[in-house]
């Protein structure tokens, strides 16, 4: 994984997560969503990803399915 040096960092005060949630930018001028939720959730969110990256896959599949 790339390091990065983040040079500002503002808060995202919007959601209804309980994640704290800032828009980072790093010294070229690149801009990431950084989420820093309970390590409590950590199953929960690890799920929502897996199925999303399984959801993405499948939908890739179908385009490219001929």
């Amino acid at each position: 994984m790339p390091q990065h040096e983040f040079i500002t960092k503002q808060l995202i005060d919007k959601g209804w997560s309980e994640d704290k949630k800032y828009c980072v930018t790093d010294e070229r001028g690149n801009k990431f969503l950084l989420r820093i939720s309970p390590i409590e959730q950590y199953g929960e969110i690890k799920t929502d990803k897996e199925l999303s990256v399984n959801y993405d896959l499948a939908k890739e599949e179908t385009l490219y399915d001929g």
